[in-house]
């Protein structure tokens, strides 16, 4: 029996797909539990004045670190199925490009942000404007490590990916800790504990990139391919934040100042907890992804490795909502807030309507990665009719999440209409 399971267990390893999925659970949670840790140790350390001014900073970093995201989702991809086409040369043609791109982008923006510094300054109530420089440096900086990790994801590095992320997370705070002992709390130590990991991990990303060398055929790339990658990845990675990013926005406006039931607070908590379910699976397509380009550039049926991601999706979307609904009130305790235990009557649906929510995000990463773009005329109508649906209906938080449930529950039924009726009788039954 201990050799059958020693057996196991060393195929899971060798599993493509499945060795994968450890890497990238591995890294998000490290990632994850890391920034926790992060604004945690800063809550502890700064005034209240400053930690209020840093989170606001931070938020302005996230609403920027936007096309971060959008960037990923693009190379990703095109170095995934120059490799399952077995054009691995032109990896490197693509790193440069972007990085080229890059290089304009910044220009562009630091241009920018010396014409709108003073207002954005005032705006957000700065004392310095050396906070927000920062920041902005720390995003301008975050585009080449995010054009690094994307590859090393492309090239199917998971390992290699993990500990990139382990080191940013463990410089960040280590930096964070011996400064405020050494120097003393500041707000400007806190936002250079930000930037600092980011110069590391781009001056490391010069020694530990080294795709394989052009030859003179390989020295084109398709510049209408890109663009529509990337125009495509845009649309999608958008709408599909729009589920769970604008409920909140209308909750706050149409909710805003009543109390007990309706109160904007409680749907926030239920939220928070939702998400434990949508950040675990990003886990699961930061895997499927990569692989299911390359198959679909090799002509290899990925098929099961969607059918495996859905398992897994619904297996741990349903394993949270057991947990939860046992002990509603203990998962809101972790909040520390007595007010968020009167969320417990959203939390059941809440966590039902993002669970659908995980399971079309899954299907239309596969439909991407598969390079079915019409995907988008699915996704970006669906997410539409929720925020219209939410302006329609809106007489209590149940009807903000009823909306969703039925806009997340009919895009999953309509993207999997697009599924070839060939494909899902036939590669089903073909090996992983």
């Amino acid at each position: 029996m201990a050799q059958n399971f020693t057996t196991k267990i060393i195929s899971l390893n060798n599993h493509d797909f499945a060795n994968a999925s450890i890497w990238m659970f591995a890294s998000n949670t490290i990632l994850n539990t890391g920034n926790f840790i992060f604004i945690f140790l800063l809550a502890r350390i700064l005034t209240p004045s400053n930690y209020t001014s840093i989170i606001a900073l931070i938020s302005v970093a996230n609403l920027l670190m936007t096309s971060t995201s959008i960037l990923q989702l693009t190379v990703v991809n095109l170095v995934s199925e120059a490799i399952g086409a077995k054009k691995s040369q032109t990896i490197d043609l693509i790193y440069k490009y972007f990085q080229s791109l890059i290089f304009k982008f910044s220009i562009i923006c630091l241009v920018l942000f010396m014409i709108f510094e003073k207002y954005l300054v005032n705006f957000l109530k700065l004392e310095k404007s050396s906070y927000l420089l920062i920041i902005f440096l720390t995003f301008l900086l975050s585009l080449s490590v995010t054009l690094y990790k994307s590859t090393l994801q492309g090239m199917q590095k998971f390992s290699l990916f993990t500990l990139t992320t382990s080191l940013e997370i463990i410089t960040k705070i280590s930096i964070l800790i011996i400064a405020f002992i050494i120097i003393g709390p500041s707000l400007e130590i806190a936002l250079l504990s930000l930037l600092i990991p980011y110069l590391i991990l781009l001056v490391l990303s010069f020694f530990m990139i080294r795709p394989p060398q052009l030859s003179k055929k390989d020295k084109k790339l398709d510049n209408l391919d890109i663009f529509k990658t990337t125009l495509t990845s845009a649309i999608l990675l958008l709408s599909l934040t729009s589920f769970y990013t604008t409920d909140i926005i209308l909750v706050k406006h149409f909710f805003q100042g009543q109390y007990f039931q309706n109160s904007p607070n409680l749907y926030v908590a239920a939220s928070t907890i939702g998400k434990i379910i949508f950040f675990g699976v990003i886990a699961i397509t930061s895997a499927l992804i990569p692989i299911t380009r390359k198959r679909n550039a090799s002509n290899i049926a990925s098929f099961k490795i969607l059918f495996l991601s859905l398992a897994i999706t619904i297996m741990y979307a349903s394993i949270i909502i057991i947990i939860t609904f046992l002990n509603p009130e203990g998962i809101l305790k972790i909040l520390g807030q007595p007010e968020y235990l009167y969320a417990k009557y959203l939390l059941t649906p809440f966590l039902i309507f993002i669970s659908i929510h995980s399971v079309a995000y899954v299907i239309s990463m596969y439909h991407f990665a598969k390079k079915r773009y019409s995907v988008i005329y699915l996704v970006l109508p669906a997410a539409i009719c929720q925020i219209l649906g939410m302006l329609a209906f809106h007489k209590n938080l149940i009807d903000i999440i009823t909306v969703s449930t039925w806009c997340s529950a009919s895009l999953v039924l309509l993207l999997l209409c697009i599924f070839p009726t060939k494909q899902i009788t036939t590669n089903l039954f073909q090996n992983i």
